[in-house]
């Protein structure tokens, strides 16, 4: 009896000591060390999210399961350059809590490396602050990282200015400094060293999120914002694609590499950078970033109408094209938003609520005042020729009719994110006010009827034809749908993990049925 109780005592030790050796890889040093950093060593790594290729197209897995790319963008940094930080934050959780409120299930943060570093110490707390306002609504992240090359400016980090012998600058042919639009030094990207800090710095943020993002909200990270874009003047671009390329995808290494590893990507400016350098054109330039290993996906900043001709140079390879940033003001936008889930398109808004400077009129609500700042756009203002206010002189659109898109998108998301491209149809994506658009989807003719005689501009539609033989579809307004084949059957409600919840069915004549606005629909034929 004494010896079986000490085998079980020896046992019980045993298990104590493997437990806390596991909870000890497990969970790591997860306390900063005395100058904020974390010891990247100490984490055991995760990979929350990654690229995979399912019905011939690319498709973002987050937490095992698929993800549509369908995002909004929420400045706090614009937010300080009208107010003091207090008031800052009351606008940031109320637009937050708002963002939630319209349907959106993910949030583009910005994340400033100067903000977070000081060449000594990092300080983590504007992180800690934007999280837990994610984590408070329930909301996914995306990082927008802004780094050395922020919309082309390209310049040295604070820490470094002024010391060019240990960060080189971009020299001339004879040897002398080359200087920027704005009279600045230009970091010269082949030296090693500015790869290794921003390579360091990354990973930094990925071990923040590996101990304290433990939800795993945190989706993909942006590893430069707009760094083709010209009005930055620092020429990095042009001047040394090559080297920015290779920083870019140093970038995506660092997170890959990571404790937290997640989908990587980039955004590129429209227009401003045509020129042929270091032998690519920009069609090249683009296929070679997305070649790079450790970037995943390559998209556009779009503040135009002519939402096609900008995708035919990043259809390319295993890239998931994707608008990193589209103006959400214009009355096109549902007409752009079907037309983008109909080709795989993933789609990042910008932005959510106007701030009060003149260069931006991008906001899906108009900007009040500074207490709310929400005020629906009701498709009555004319949006300015600017190229920043997008859409030249259009007509705004309806806040309430992308309300009404979120609601349906939400209904079939898993369908919009997984399902063939040839079995996805737009419809009327012109927007026209009177329109009957005949589709081919899933080999079945549809068309889509919608009548707004006395209106600017009117409604478009989306047709998923899934795997199962049926088809699920809504309008961004109240229409029709007429099928060609026989309906069986037509049912309100939504889809998840494979199943079609239905709320009630709708009557049927002549194969022709109405849709309301904010709903999704399975349409059985047989």
């Amino acid at each position: 009896m004494k010896k079986r109780l000490i085998q079980l005592l020896s046992l019980a030790l045993i298990l104590i000591i493997s437990l806390s050796v596991f909870a000890g890889c497990k969970g790591g040093k997860s306390k900063p060390n005395s100058d904020g950093s974390y010891d990247i060593e100490s984490l055991t790594p995760v990979k929350v999210s990654q690229m995979k290729k399912q019905n011939d197209r690319s498709v973002i897995y987050y937490n095992g399961a698929p993800y549509l790319y369908y995002a909004m963008h929420l400045r706090i940094d614009h937010l300080r350059k009208t107010s003091d930080e207090e008031l800052a934050r009351l606008n940031y959780d109320t637009y937050a809590k708002q963002v939630k409120a319209d349907g959106w299930d993910t949030v583009i943060v910005y994340i400033s490396w100067s903000r977070i570093y000081d060449g000594e110490k990092y300080d983590f707390s504007d992180l800690e602050y934007q999280y837990s306002v994610a984590k408070k609504y329930d909301l996914k992240v995306h990082i927008n990282w802004f780094g050395y090359d922020v919309c082309g400016f390209g310049g040295y980090m604070p820490w470094q200015e002024g010391d060019l012998e240990k960060y080189p600058c971009l020299s001339g042919m004879d040897g002398s400094p080359l200087l920027s639009a704005n009279n600045e030094y230009i970091p010269d990207f082949s030296q090693q060293i500015f790869l290794d800090e921003s390579y360091d710095a990354i990973q930094q943020v990925c071990a923040w999120l590996n101990v304290n993002d433990t939800d795993r909200r945190t989706v993909a990270i942006q590893l430069e914002n707009e760094p083709g874009n010209t009005e930055g003047g620092n020429g990095l671009w042009m001047s040394q694609f090559t080297n920015m390329a290779n920083h870019l995808n140093n970038l995506g290494k660092a997170v890959k590499e990571s404790p937290y590893s997640m989908v990587t990507y980039l955004n590129l400016m429209s227009a401003g950078f045509s020129e042929e350098t270091e032998g690519y054109d920009i069609k090249g330039r683009i296929h070679h970033l997305i070649d790079k290993e450790y970037i995943d996906i390559v998209g556009w900043d779009l503040y135009t109408n002519d939402t096609a001709p900008r995708y035919k140079n990043i259809e390319y390879g295993n890239n998931l094209p994707l608008f990193a940033e589209m103006g959400i003001c214009a009355y096109s936008v549902p007409g752009q938003i079907n037309y983008s889930f109909s080709n795989g398109y993933g789609l990042g808004f910008y932005m959510f609520v106007n701030v009060p400077d003149t260069t931006h009129n991008n906001g899906f609500y108009r900007y009040n005042n500074v207490i709310t700042g929400l005020e629906k756009r009701d498709g009555t203002q004319i949006i300015p020729e600017n190229p920043i206010d997008t859409m030249g002189g259009k007509e705004e659109l309806k806040t309430e009719e992308v309300l009404n898109i979120n609601k349906s998108v939400k209904a079939i998301r898993e369908l919009i994110a997984t399902q063939k491209i040839n079995n996805i149809a737009a419809f009327n994506n012109s927007m026209k006010n009177v329109a009957k658009t005949l589709k081919l989807c899933n080999k079945e003719k549809i068309t889509y009827i919608c009548n707004y005689p006395n209106e600017k501009y009117g409604s478009s539609g989306l047709c998923v034809g899934a795997e199962d033989g049926n088809f699920y579809l809504y309008s961004s307004q109240d229409a029709q749908y007429q099928f060609e084949s026989t309906i069986k059957e037509v049912t309100a409600g939504s889809y998840a993990d494979g199943e079609w919840t239905s709320n009630g069915k709708i009557e049927v004549k002549d194969n022709t049925f109405d849709v309301k606005a904010g709903l999704a629909y399975r349409v059985v034929i047989g």
